[in-house]
């Protein structure tokens, strides 16, 4: 299963027509709670998600979480935020996933 976080792109015109499309961190965290961390094998973030909410903060929690043995599952990070310096936030961890926990790491220009 894919989750797509990010307010304003709607994963169906990325290619990505069966994604769950989270727009906040609220909806983000709340979808998490409800399903099984086994089910997601990819996470697409969006960095500014409106207001003061930023996808980093979603992105920290879900390297926490992999700490504690959870996502599993998880085979592929998408970063597709149009904030360059955001996204050069994200991809000082690409080595460490790749390398450490073999997880996929992606940047998208949209």
């Amino acid at each position: 299963m894919k989750l797509w976080l990010d307010d304003l792109r709607n994963p169906v015109d990325y290619g990505y027509p069966n994604a769950l499309w989270c727009k906040n961190l609220s909806s983000f965290y709340s979808l998490l709670k409800f399903m099984s961390d086994s089910d997601i094998d990819s996470i697409h973030f969006d960095n500014d998600l409106g207001g003061d909410e930023e996808g980093y903060d979603a992105f920290i929690y879900i390297e926490r979480e992999l700490h504690d043995g959870k996502f599993m599952n998880l085979k592929e990070i998408h970063v597709h935020s149009s904030n360059p310096s955001a996204v050069n936030k994200f991809m000082l961890a690409r080595e460490y996933f790749e390398n450490t926990l073999g997880i996929k790491f992606y940047r998208h220009q949209y």
